[in-house]
């Protein structure tokens, strides 16, 4: 079963850019290799491989920004200050949570 996992990941492998398909490649063989360690199956870990390969090339791997301003960017209009309102309540919200949690540990 090794075998199938190992080539499953060297054909993942390949689909991935070629400045990433050799530390890709090699990141993935040892996770196959290190699989039976954590009592996973290596070709769970091949499948997981080939479905992130296969999602980064079809979709890209633009990474979803995060936070109080990508929220309120997401949800602009095309004029007026509602982004810079809603980043500056989100981020009052945030310290707040902070101070809170901060101030129930001391």
């Amino acid at each position: 079963m090794s075998g199938l996992a190992r080539a499953l990941v060297r054909a993942a492998a390949a689909l991935a850019p070629a400045a990433e398909r050799a530390r890709r490649r090699e990141e993935w063989l040892a996770d196959v290799d290190g699989a039976a360690e954590v009592e996973v199956s290596p070709l769970s870990v091949a499948t997981a491989a080939w479905r992130t390969a296969w999602t980064t090339r079809t979709r890209g791997a633009a990474v979803q920004p995060i936070g109080p301003l990508a929220i309120a960017l997401r949800h602009r209009r095309p004029h007026g200050r509602a982004p810079v309102v809603l980043a500056a309540v989100l981020t009052l919200t945030l310290l707040a949570g902070l101070v809170l949690l901060l101030a129930g540990l001391g």
